[in-house]
């Protein structure tokens, strides 16, 4: 289960490695990142402590060491969500989306979207 929110240069990384076919070794990280480039070094480093925290295992079959994706991208986005909830909506769903979206117009198909979400969430169900 996730306890603690991944510092920015971690959650790059899973970000990176979680638009990636599996396995993915250090070096194709390297060469997948957007953004600031990261020394070598410092990737592997990355990876390590990101297989510590149990987000990411690994198997070295030869020289270079193979990593596969424990977290996926979905769980770890409900888990800052539900930490962000937690922090910011005062228990309030519509709180929270009128402070998301505000006055901006929203397309129908997000509001058809979002009334057939909630009536599968309505306890009157």
């Amino acid at each position: 289960m996730l306890q603690k929110r991944l510092p920015t240069a971690e959650f790059e990384i899973m970000n990176t490695i979680w638009s990636m076919t599996e396995p993915v070794t250090s070096v194709q990280v390297a060469e997948h990142l957007t953004g600031k480039p990261l020394k070598q070094q410092t990737i592997v480093t990355v990876l390590s402590r990101l297989e510590k925290k149990g987000f990411l295992r690994s198997v070295k079959p030869g020289k270079e060491r193979n990593y596969y994706v424990v977290i996926d991208r979905e769980s770890y986005m409900q888990f800052e969500a539900q930490q962000f909830r937690a922090k910011f909506s005062q228990k309030s769903a519509f709180a929270l989306m009128r402070a998301f979206y505000g006055d901006e117009t929203l397309p129908q198909e997000q509001i058809d979207e979002l009334r057939a979400w909630l009536d599968e969430r309505s306890p009157s169900k």
